[in-house]
């Protein structure tokens, strides 16, 4: 009995932390790579509504972004992922600033124009590597260095359904997402021990600047026209339209909470039910 009534105790504890407000991030301090972006704007959009204090941070400038978050809670940050020193030196800009990283939500990532493998070249398969992969573990590693110290912490990894599974003439797109998913697993593991969750999501089509150039792209390539690709995409969603950068802010926003506090090493669908497998 005694043992019983202790792990009701243990599980009692985290549930009795988020009857507040579970979903306030208030006083907490985010940083979000790739912000300038349409799906990094939807992401700090989403925090920034829960109070959260937001870093935004982006090779290109996120002035305007940071101007748009309420309360003078915006940062700016330059931020190359893909240089592990910048990296280092921006995080310990970082602590110095707030002492602290509560989330880190990696959202940097870029695709390739479409083609075959055979086709690729040394220029297109580097560059998006070191973007899409190189960058997660830069910038997880050292968010998991300042969040151990304080014992919490989330770490949310942006990947894509192509993660999943292989899309033709998108190989090493697939490959550097599915390399997400995999090293999310792995820190989700080691880190669960300090109270620091790790989870990524995997967007489908999704409306946004991208998805767009990517359409410009294949129809440039095979003579098609540019809007009835991106019908087809549409129709081929069985929820019949594209996700929005608001509601991938959301997820981000709900991982990012106390309400996910038993949520670690999973890999969310947010695909209107084009992928409705793990």
């Amino acid at each position: 009995m005694k043992r019983t009534q202790s792990l009701d105790a243990a599980n009692e504890a985290p549930l009795d932390a988020t009857t507040a407000q579970p979903n306030s991030l208030r006083g907490r301090v985010a940083l979000v790579t790739g912000a300038a972006g349409d799906l990094g704007r939807g992401i700090a959009g989403a925090l920034a509504a829960r109070d959260a204090i937001v870093l935004c941070a982006d090779i290109r400038s996120t002035a305007d972004l940071v101007e748009a978050v309420p309360g003078g809670r915006g940062r700016e940050l330059a931020l190359d992922v893909t240089d592990s020193g910048e990296v280092e030196r921006v995080f310990a800009r970082l602590r110095d600033d707030h002492g602290r990283l509560d989330i880190l939500v990696n959202n940097a990532g870029l695709a390739h124009p479409p083609a075959p493998l055979a086709d690729t070249s040394d220029a297109v398969i580097d560059r998006v590597l070191d973007v899409n992969v190189k960058g997660v573990p830069h910038c997880a590693r050292a968010a998991a260095r300042m969040m151990i110290g304080t014992g919490s912490g989330r770490i949310i990894n942006i990947a894509s359904q192509a993660g999943k599974c292989g899309v033709a003439n998108w190989a090493v797109y697939c490959a550097s997402k599915a390399a997400v998913i995999a090293a999310t697993q792995a820190q989700a593991l080691e880190l669960a021990a300090h109270g620091i969750t790790v989870n990524a999501i995997c967007p489908g089509p999704m409306l946004t600047e991208m998805t767009s150039e990517t359409a410009r792209l294949e129809a440039a390539a095979s003579g098609a026209d540019v809007e009835v690709l991106l019908e087809e995409q549409r129709r081929a969603v069985p929820l019949g339209r594209f996700g929005t950068a608001a509601e991938l802010g959301e997820m981000v926003a709900w991982i990012a909470s106390d309400a996910s506090s038993f949520t670690t090493g999973a890999s969310f669908n947010l695909t209107g039910g084009m992928s409705v497998f793990f």
